[in-house]
């Protein structure tokens, strides 16, 4: 860490409310396994909403105020300092969909932003879903023609193969519709004959 990433810290952390951190002899080590014991020697209780929060919800909602692009160098930072075994982080992070999720359904949360736009196939509407969540897989594939078509199965593999059975290639790593691979297919068979 230099020295701008670390009094940016030290700023972040005094606006928390812990500037004790820069009088700390190990700085921003010490600090991880100050949390860490923290996390460790947490007892189990109910917050406002009622949940029970344990060891585990207590990390996932640590990890949940830090950026998602900065939570796998917290995890590996904190992980050591456990001393109990701790899920993956992927596990953390479905957890906070779930809580958030919940939340947003009580109206004790507000999402934000753009909400993911339903894919239609065959009628019905799918949404985009973790893989742990997910009970199909879709596959879009787009001819340089401009054709464009979804597929749906039970993996991704699976979406790609109904592509493949429906006449779709892939032919110069782009995805070709069957009218342009039939087209494709007569260009050479006319060089062939040539």
């Amino acid at each position: 860490m230099n020295a701008d990433e670390r009094r940016n810290l030290e700023t972040e952390v005094m606006k928390a409310g812990l500037a004790g951190l820069a009088e700390l002899p190990g700085g921003v080590s010490d600090f991880v396994q100050v949390i860490a014991k923290i996390v460790n020697n947490w007892e189990p209780s109910p917050n406002r909403q009622g949940e029970w929060i344990d060891q585990h919800k207590f990390l996932r909602d640590l990890f949940a105020e830090c950026d998602s692009a900065d939570r796998g160098a917290m995890y590996s930072a904190i992980v050591p300092h456990l001393t109990f075994k701790p899920l993956p982080l992927a596990s953390y992070e479905s957890m906070m969909t779930e809580r958030m999720n919940r939340l947003i359904a009580k109206g004790a949360a507000k999402a934000e932003g753009q909400a993911p736009q339903p894919v239609e196939v065959g009628g019905k509407k799918y949404i985009e879903a973790s893989a742990a969540q997910a009970t199909h897989a879709i596959a879009k594939v787009r001819c340089s023609c401009g054709k464009k078509k979804v597929f749906l199965a039970g993996t991704p593999v699976g979406a790609m193969i109904a592509a493949r059975q429906a006449g779709w290639k892939r032919i110069a790593d782009r995805e070709t519709c069957p009218h342009c691979v039939k087209k494709l297919t007569t260009a050479i068979d006319k060089r062939r004959v040539a």
